[in-house]
């Protein structure tokens, strides 16, 4: 068995010539106490959902690096998200509070980041903003762990790429069986 199929049939997310792995799972309703939501991949994605639901597709936007891969995740309450950019060096993550809907961001308040240009970044006050835009520095990491239940909005910040459709969400669900929405 080629070591594609093995990691296929440990429950590993395949992504083009990625493989996501989360080892750790809550034992309640074996959902991931970690995931990872990389921001930007060229060509990347499929029409399947992994073994903890995840749909993996991502976002297609007018430039196929713009994209969340997979769009949705569904972790275990007190679950860390990494986030991986990639791509662009202009990705930035935001995480907006539980239930709000992408058609809720307010874009008409942009920023500049100092180095990346501007003012291309969405600056509504509302969200988290997690790390800064890589810019020239290349790929980086952030994360974040939910401490409550719920469907979480994740947004790439900037501007022409949230406007692209470059955002998907973070399903936190309660370890005793209570779920939340499905992140459609």
């Amino acid at each position: 068995m080629a070591l594609l199929d093995h990691a296929v049939a440990l429950g590993a997310a395949v992504i083009g010539m990625l493989i996501f792995i989360t080892p750790a799972k809550s034992i309640a309703q074996g959902l991931p106490m970690t995931a990872t939501i990389q921001f930007g991949n060229v060509g990347a994605g499929n029409s399947q959902a992994d073994g903890a639901g995840n749909d993996v597709r991502g976002h297609p936007s007018a430039v196929s690096d713009d994209i969340l891969i997979p769009s949705r995740v569904n972790i275990s309450l007190d679950g860390t998200v990494t986030f991986m950019i990639v791509g662009s060096s202009r990705h930035q993550v935001e995480v907006y509070p539980e239930g709000t809907l992408p058609a809720e961001i307010n874009t008409s308040t942009t920023v500049s980041i100092s180095g990346c240009g501007g003012p291309n970044y969405v600056d509504d006050g509302v969200g988290e903003v997690l790390g800064q835009p890589p810019c020239n520095s290349g790929p980086s990491t952030v994360t974040k762990t939910f401490d409550t239940t719920g469907r979480f909005l994740v947004i790439c910040r900037f501007k022409p790429h949230f406007d692209a459709g470059m955002w998907g969400w973070v399903v936190v669900d309660d370890p005793s069986g209570n779920a939340v929405g499905n992140g459609s």
